[in-house]
């Protein structure tokens, strides 16, 4: 929508197919957007889908793509089909069909998925600074995901999926922070269903711990199957493109998370700069940023935006 916000404004002709069912579907509250942070994502959805109602050449359509293929229509380059009855041509795409988020198979997760039940730290955690948490995954995601978490809460343990071994690193790392490695496997979670408060972790064993919030890095997918029907170029799931969203079939363009795990300017910093997650972060327009030894951010005239 964002982009059909610009092109609107453009007037060029526009039409936005939604499915309806975004990436944080289960979330009641969206955090990290300057303006609406804490807005319900579907209040959200709402005012955006109203003001790109002024623009006449921008028309919303509720639906779900099924495939895309290539024509030659009335000088139109694609033709759009959808689980409705008519097909649309168009002369560009726009894809930004996102990624879906692997839930665990854990008994009762469902009831406390998007309330105490995540699976990004940044938009969440912070609401649930210095309670006690759970991280889950496997010995490879697991510890990492932990690192993270250790920022808003020094009451931690780790739950590990399968057998794999943590590496020796990784190990040292928990034992430093002193985070508990259970690799029992769970039985099921305990909490207030109604309000989605999780309390407890059960093991298969019978042991139970309490926590007020669990993390899961499982990993995630393409959401739709039509990137990959119309530009089969992926690698670790992510499509992989040019400049300016572009790809080498002429008049697509990939937006969003579809490219790539974050395409928020901060969260490249994060993952790029050493030492990050615990910096003093100053805000500057006439320096130079040595990446090599700083422990600050240095923005050069910072404009960003996020596109949903």
């Amino acid at each position: 929508m964002s982009a059909a916000l610009m092109l609107g404004r453009c007037r060029r002709k526009v039409l936005v197919i939604d499915e309806g069912q975004p990436r944080n579907a289960a979330s009641q509250h969206m955090h990290g957007f300057l303006s609406r942070d804490g807005m319900n994502p579907k209040e959200f959805l709402q005012i955006s889908r109203e003001q790109l109602k002024k623009y006449s050449t921008v028309e919303l359509q509720a639906g779900k793509v099924t495939h895309v293929q290539c024509c030659r229509f009335k000088s139109k380059q694609y033709e759009v089909f959808t689980d409705g009855p008519d097909a649309t041509h168009c002369r560009s795409l726009v894809i930004a069909t996102g990624m879906v988020d692997e839930l665990p198979k854990l008994k009762n997760i469902e009831k406390f998925y998007g309330k105490t039940v995540w699976h990004c730290p940044f938009c969440d955690a912070f609401e649930h600074s210095d309670e006690p948490l759970a991280v889950y995954g496997t010995a490879a995601k697991a510890p990492p995901c932990a690192f993270e978490m250790s920022i808003w809460t020094k009451d931690m343990i780790v739950c590990i999926e399968g057998d794999e071994p943590i590496s020796n690193d990784h190990q040292t790392m928990l034992d430093k922070l002193h985070i508990k490695v259970y690799r029992q496997k769970i039985q099921r979670l305990i909490g207030n269903e109604e309000k989605g408060q999780l309390e407890e972790i059960e093991f298969e064993d019978g042991q139970r711990v309490r926590r007020r919030g669990l993390m899961f890095c499982t990993g995630r997918a393409q959401k739709s199957e039509i990137p990959a029907t119309i530009y089969p170029h992926f690698k670790d799931q992510k499509v992989q493109i040019g400049p300016h969203g572009s790809c080498n079939l002429e008049g697509v363009f990939f937006a969003g998370n579809i490219t790539t795990d974050s395409t928020h300017l901060w969260f490249q910093l994060l993952l790029k700069v050493p030492n990050l997650l615990f910096p003093s972060i100053s805000i500057f327009s006439n320096k130079t940023l040595d990446w090599r030894s700083c422990n600050q951010i240095t923005f050069l005239q910072l404009q960003a935006s996020v596109v949903p």
